[in-house]
């Protein structure tokens, strides 16, 4: 799921225009025993990427929860579970969401 991930990342973020670095990227997705099935994971590593390279400012994602999934054309896609999601995320103390247009209602 790893490697697709990766590859499903790289479509998505050539076709917006910016490509992976040319060096190794390594994304620690801790804790290595808990099971992170789908591909909701990609639309925030895709940002991570690129606050590393400097294309998006950390000040834009700091203290967020992005909560979306990436298509390989690099459209982001409704989630289930933004409701409870930002349930959680407010009773952590963070105050600011990323979703979806589709899932903003």
């Amino acid at each position: 799921m790893v490697k697709e991930g990766a590859t499903r990342i790289q479509s998505a973020l050539k076709t917006v225009g910016h490509e992976l670095p040319l060096k190794k990227v390594t994304i620690n997705l801790a804790p290595a025993d808990l099971r992170k099935p789908g591909c909701g994971l990609d639309l925030p590593i895709a940002i991570a990427v690129l606050v590393a390279e400097g294309i998006i400012p950390d000040a834009a994602i700091a203290d967020r929860v992005v909560l979306g999934e990436l298509g390989l054309d690099g459209a982001v896609r409704s989630v289930r579970g933004v409701l409870a999601s930002a349930m959680c995320a407010r009773a952590a103390g963070i105050r600011s969401i990323l979703v979806p247009e589709s899932c903003a209602a």
